[in-house]
Order: structure tokens, then C-alpha cells, then sequence
């Protein structure tokens, strides 16, 4: 069964735009892209490159690797938005595996964890542990949020967790958020320097669906009944909600986060009127995505 696209017309444009200004710099011929792909001639990729046919998804995990470019990108701009999805449950899959090796405490799928984070690593308490420990410094992040100056609360959680909340936090935003060109361009930095760890927990089976959340996310954003437009923040409840479910305090630290670069209900300061400036109570800073490699 082909994995569906949820791009309306003028996406799929877009990402035909994309697809040709990535050919052209990563120097790859049009004959070059098409013997990765095993076609006679260059007519099928010419349809991909001139918004005439979208590639599917196995063919354009080939196109990806033969130019080097992540493949995550190129689902999220092709429209491939339910792969998108799946590749954050295997990110909390990931992160589940971190925490068994490294005895974290809570455990992973206690109520605790969901909504504090991991407050101890193998006994040791889990600011100590990473500020003692490199290799847990390369596998933990610590979220924070301030009030008048002052830290009042820190989250700790395993990296690929991070990116998958701030992939829900930043990718989906939720009714009532302005749309605007940062948030979600930050979410791609997010994945882009996330690379490995994506490829790490990758399941590179395109046919998957989601669970739970995520396909109620899915659900609604396959419904044509409404514009994409329409669709995108009515699945970020979804999204955000399984991203409390898998801990509460960091998801709420993302969204200060990406609230505090981009401005009150995720508009761009540039864009945002005089009466919707209102007091910050709490902060947070978005993460450089470097991070989260």
C-alpha cells in the first residue's frame, strides 16, 4: 500500500523547487539520479523535478541518499507527514532503551518520569551525573525554565526524547498559534543536527503507522474534508498532548522555549501587534540544535 501524502498542490510544488535546488547542489546530474532509482532515462525524475508525480517514499529514501541529504527533510517537505509521526515514536523507543542501560530512575514509563524526567542516573542525581560524566553529557539534556531571573525548574530527559518534543513542540503548532516562517524551521534544524541519533532510531519501514495520539494526529491530518491549513493545528493537539504523555515538565519547557525565539503564541516578533504583548512570566531559551547531535 503506497504511504500516503498529506501535501495540498502548492506544497508539492514547493518540494519539487526543493528537490531541483538540492540536485543542483549536490552537483548531481539528472542521468545520476535516475540510475540511483534503476529508470531508463530521465522522464521520471524530470516528473519528480517539475511537481508532474511525487516521488514515493522508498524512492525518495534512495534519491536522499545518493545526493547526502537527510531523508526527514525531504518526507517532512514532500508531505510524508505519517512517517514523520512514526520516526517520534521511534525516537521514545530510543529513548526507553537509553534509560534501561543507564538505570535511570524513575523508570522510563512510571507516572514520575512522565512528568519529571529522570531525577537519578545508575544512583547518582542526574544534574550531577551529566555535569561528572561526558558520556552522559553526549546521551541527556537538561531543559529550564526562569521566574524574574531565577531558575525555578529543571527537566533532564535522554537527547532522542528532547528531539521528538521539540519535533512536536516546534513542527505541529496548536490552534491558536500564529503561523509564521521560524518555528518550523526550527524543528528542521532540530532534526538536521540530529542526524545520527534519527538514523539510530530510524525503523526505516515506510509502511508503519502510528499509535495512539499520534494516530488521532494522522487521522486528522489525511482528512481532505478540510484545507491543510486547517488540518496541521487541529493534529498538533495531538501532538502535544503525546508529548506531555511522555513528560510533562520538558514539553512545557519546549514550548516556553520556542514561545521566548518566536514570540507570544509562536508569532515572530516582527510580525506581532501592540495589544499581543503581554508580560513574560516564565522563560525558557530555544536550544542551539548543535545539542542535540
Amino acid at each position: 500500500m503506497r504511504a500516503p501524502s498529506y501535501a495540498d498542490p502548492d506544497q508539492k510544488a514547493a518540494f519539487a523547487t526543493w528537490l531541483e535546488a538540492e540536485r543542483v547542489r549536490t552537483g548531481m546530474s539528472r542521468n545520476d539520479l535516475s540510475a540511483a532509482i534503476g529508470a531508463e532515462g530521465t522522464n521520471r525524475i524530470g516528473q519528480f523535478l517539475n511537481s508532474k508525480r511525487l516521488p514515493l517514499p522508498g524512492t525518495l529514501r534512495v534519491l536522499c541518499s545518493a545526493m547526502g541529504i537527510p531523508w526527514f527533510i525531504a518526507f517532512a517537505n514532500a508531505g510524508y507527514y505519517r512517517q514523520i509521526l512514526v520516526l517520534l515514536e521511534d525516537l521514545a523507543a530510543l529513548a526507553r532503551t537509553w534509560c534501561d542501560e543507564d538505570d535511570v530512575y524513575p523508570p522510563r514509563d512510571e507516572g514520575s518520569f512522565r512528568r519529571f524526567g529522570v531525577l537519578k542516573i545508575a544512583g547518582t542525581l542526574a544534574l550531577k551525573a551529566i555535569e561528572d560524566d561526558a558520556r552522559m553529557r553526549s546521551r541527556y539534556v537538561v531543559g529550564s525554565y526562569s521566574e524574574a531571573g531565577v531558575v525555578v525548574a529543571r527537566c533532564v530527559v535522554p537527547k532522542p526524547l528532547a528531539i521528538a518534543v521539540f519535533i512536536g513542540a516546534a513542527g505541529f503548532p496548536r490552534r491558536g498559534d500564529i503561523y509564521k516562517d521560524g518555528r518550523s524551521s526550527y524543528a528542521a534544524e532540530v532534526l538536521e543536527a540530529a542526524v545520527e541519533i534519527v538514523d539510530q532510531a530510524d525503523g526505516k519501514d515506510d509502511s508503519r503507522k502510528p499509535t495512539g495520539l499520534l494516530a488521532a494526529a494522522d487521522f486528522v491530518l489525511r482528512a481532505k474534508t478540510r484545507s491543510l491549513f486547517e488540518r496541521r493545528p487541529i493534529a498538533g493537539e495531538y501532538v502535544t498532548a503525546w508529548c506531555d504523555r511522555q513528560c510533562q515538565n520538558y514539553t512545557y519547557y519546549a514550548r516556553l522555549a520556542t514561545y521566548w525565539r518566536f514570540g507570544e503564541a509562536g508569532s515572530s516578533k516582527s510580525t506581532m501587534l501592540p495589544y499581543t504583548f503581554m508580560p513574560d512570566i516564565r522563560l525558557a531559551e530555544c536550544p542551539d540544535p548543535e545539542v542535540f547531535r
